[in-house]
């Protein structure tokens, strides 16, 4: 069983901790966990509730009750959910691995989950910026490979001056 105690660092921290029977799918979790999904608190939860939650253009990669069978999931993921609360779309990280029986085979998935929406917010807007700044690049390196050409190609004299006529080259 999963047990935690609610009053330690971790549990109170923003990092949502679960466990998945194999078996039977029933899902056990922190409060933190709940929260992060928008979900009520409850003590067992069929691991299916929070599957559909995850937006269809990431379905494939959420563990389902086949794979985790199957071990065939990445125990690190990121994906987007639709909270259930507020319909809001939110970034979840997960990362979890797998307990084992006597024999070796899986009885559990255990890990952790955390938002991460601001994360992604932030790459988002730092690759926007970098397109910018490429792009700005882009046309000064074009406008001074013309200025160089059109030196290169010439036999007249060519003063470069300011907009005040100072002498620049």
């Amino acid at each position: 069983r999963f047990k935690c105690d609610w009053s330690s660092d971790v549990c109170s921290s923003d990092l949502g901790i679960f466990s998945i029977d194999i078996h039977s799918a029933d899902l056990i979790a922190t409060p933190e966990f709940f929260r992060l999904f928008g979900l009520p608190e409850v003590p067992v939860l069929k691991a299916s509730v929070v599957q559909n939650m995850v937006i269809e253009e990431d379905a494939h990669i959420i563990s389902d009750d086949r794979r985790r069978k199957a071990e065939q999931i990445e125990l690190h993921v990121e994906y987007r959910i639709r909270r259930a609360d507020t319909d809001e779309v939110r970034w979840i990280e997960r990362r979890g691995e797998f307990e084992y029986d006597e024999e070796g085979r899986p009885i559990r998935l255990v890990g952790v989950v955390q938002d991460v929406t601001e994360r992604h917010e932030a790459r988002k807007a730092m690759a926007d910026l970098n397109s910018i700044l490429e792009a700005r690049v882009r046309e000064q390196t074009a406008e001074r490979n013309l200025l160089a050409r059109i030196v290169d190609e010439t036999d007249t004299l060519i003063f470069v001056v300011d907009m005040d006529y100072r002498w620049l080259a």
